[in-house]
């Protein structure tokens, strides 16, 4: 297992891909450790360097309420 270091938005992006080829492995199996530290390591860059405004309350309530089929 190649040790991925995330320091930028490219190697974000490196991780993600590399998360995404070996996401369906079972516990146990050979690249579950590193998916789990994949998993971690993404988790912790989003949290310091990506923030994302909490949607608009009135704007979520009309998306819930088009994705269950009803008049807005």
């Amino acid at each position: 297992m190649d040790k991925i270091e995330i320091k930028n938005d490219e190697d974000l992006q490196k991780a993600i891909a590399r998360l995404d080829k070996i996401w369906s492995v079972r516990v146990g199996a050979h690249d579950w450790e590193e998916r789990c530290e994949l998993v971690e390591r993404i988790a912790a860059y989003e949290d310091e360097h990506v923030h994302i405004e909490p949607p608009d309350p009135i704007e979520a309530a009309r998306f819930r309420m088009e994705q269950e089929g009803k008049d807005v």
